[in-house]
C-alpha cells in the first residue's frame, strides 16, 4: 500500500535551518520514496512500511536530543503527488 505523508519539522533552537535541511536530505536520498518540499512542509510518498521505518529511524535520534523539536504529520492512504503542484 502506498501512502503520502505531509511532514513539518520545527527545531526550536538556533541551528534550526541546518537541522531541517539535513533531515530533508536524508529523505531525498532514500531510493524507494518520492519527496516534494515547499516553504512549510515536506511531502513523502512510498510504501507504508518503508515510510514508517524511515520516519522512525530519522526522528528517533532527533527526539532524543536535549533540544526541543516538534514534528507535525498528516497521513493520507493514497498517492497524492498527482494532485499537489
Amino acid at each position: 500500500m502506498t501512502i503520502t505523508v505531509e511532514l513539518s519539522y520545527y527545531p526550536l533552537h538556533e541551528s534550526y535551518e541546518k537541522q531541517v535541511l539535513a533531515f530533508i536530505d536524508t529523505l531525498q536520498n532514500h531510493p524507494d520514496i518520492k519527496v516534494k518540499t515547499n516553504g512549510m512542509s515536506t511531502m513523502i510518498q512510498g510504501p507504508y512500511s518503508t515510510l514508517f521505518a524511515l520516519l522512525e529511524n530519522g526522528m528517533k535520534p532527533i527526539m532524543a536530543e536535549d533540544q526541543t523539536n516538534v514534528f507535525v504529520a498528516k497521513f493520507l492512504n493514497k498517492e497524492a503527488f498527482d494532485y499537489v503542484h
